[in-house]
């Protein structure tokens, strides 16, 4: 599985905010995955209402536990630096932002929509990918508050070394849309 290279595995570089875990091949996040025990991946786009709901969510769980590894992947064909200057700043994301123009990440990964999150270990298997909570059902429908938070309990059963009870949850957000080359 690892052995598929990505060639285009950019960072987005905006003023204020880091480019110092640059990766240009699956290869090299691999190797970043095995310096730590838990890496998160956060597929997002900067215009996506779910996305405004978790990014908070998420930015608390890597505050409370700082040794989780982050990439937010900022996944779409067309970017839009100024709005995601002002979603960054808005949710206080000072972790590495990739740039996945030609979605050949989200490809690899097999995402589907924003947000989408992947919990990988550091032998680079995913050991939960799906949603950060239940608070969505479905796209543009939501509970009154979160009754079960799927990233954070996943990170709890992993630290303690128990079973990730629901180690997949279908993912709601706005779809990634892949065209042409990039097609599923």
């Amino acid at each position: 599985m690892w052995r598929f290279k990505l060639s285009l595995f950019f960072v987005l570089i905006l003023p204020g905010y880091s480019c110092e875990n640059q990766v240009k091949s699956v290869e090299e996040l691999r190797d970043q995955f095995k310096n730590h025990e838990l890496n998160l991946i956060v597929f997002f786009i900067e215009d996506c209402p779910v996305c405004f709901n978790v990014a908070p969510k998420i930015q608390q769980l890597i505050e409370q536990n700082p040794e989780i590894n982050t990439y937010w992947v900022y996944s779409t064909p067309l970017p839009d630096s100024e709005k995601l200057t002002r979603f960054l700043d808005d949710y206080h994301i000072q972790e590495s932002v990739y740039f996945d123009t030609d979605l050949g990440i989200a490809k690899f990964f097999g995402a589907t929509v924003t947000p989408e999150v992947f919990l990988i270990d550091r032998h680079g298997h995913i050991v939960y990918r799906g949603l950060v909570d239940d608070y969505f059902f479905e796209f543009g429908k939501h509970k009154n508050e979160a009754q079960r938070n799927f990233l954070e309990d996943a990170v709890e059963a992993f630290k303690n070394s128990k079973i990730i009870a629901n180690s997949k949850t279908e993912p709601v957000g706005c779809l990634i849309e892949y065209t042409g080359k990039n097609e599923l």
